[in-house]
């Protein structure tokens, strides 16, 4: 069987190939890129410095290759993995946070303008505690149909108003999780 890379650099001949999940988290404070119109707010608490997100407004990116060891024609997952900073969790017990992902893909030589034709894509969590700063996550999946072919994605970050009762609070967003199927090589 032979193996050719998400950048189509090298072909490698393989005895045996399996696959895993693989997660590469990614801090929120290195999602940052910051615009310099709507950024969330750095926040300190205790040993975790977090960007607190005003809805609908701020917003973050973050930009990666697709993974050398990606399976093509499988998904690749963003896993947001936040917290509600409110005094009074009580209040916020049963709330909900929308996170949304704008996405393009792009292959070299290839366009960045604009959002592929099925972002944006979005996902909608729970608050489940009385208690504040626990973590929370939701996850949003870019199909595989949309990266195949491609080598990077350009990510937009931002939470939206959520279809039932929002936090009393601004989402925290803590670290995200990019999960993806990937290459276990064995000679």
């Amino acid at each position: 069987m032979s193996f050719l890379d998400a950048g189509d650099r090298k072909g490698v001949l393989l005895s045996e190939v399996e696959t895993y999940t693989k997660h590469q988290p990614i801090a929120a404070f290195s999602v940052g890129m910051h615009p310099t119109t709507n950024p969330p707010t750095l926040i300190i608490q205790d040993n975790a410095l977090m960007d607190a997100f005003t809805i609908p407004n701020d917003q973050a990116f973050i930009q990666f290759y697709l993974p050398d060891d990606w399976v093509p024609g499988s998904d690749l997952t963003i896993e947001a993995h936040w917290t509600s900073g409110e005094a009074n969790e009580v209040a916020d017990n049963t709330t909900k946070v929308k996170f949304q992902l704008d996405y393009q893909v792009v292959a070299t030589g290839g366009s960045i303008a604009g959002n592929h034709a099925n972002s944006p894509r979005s996902q909608e969590a729970d608050y489940d505690s009385n208690t504040a700063w626990l973590d929370q996550r939701v996850e949003v999946t870019i199909p595989n149909a949309d990266l195949v072919g491609f080598h990077y994605v350009l990510i937009k970050i931002t939470f939206q108003n959520p279809s039932a009762t929002p936090l009393s609070d601004d989402p925290h967003l803590i670290v995200i999780d990019e999960e993806y199927t990937a290459y276990s090589l064995h000679q």
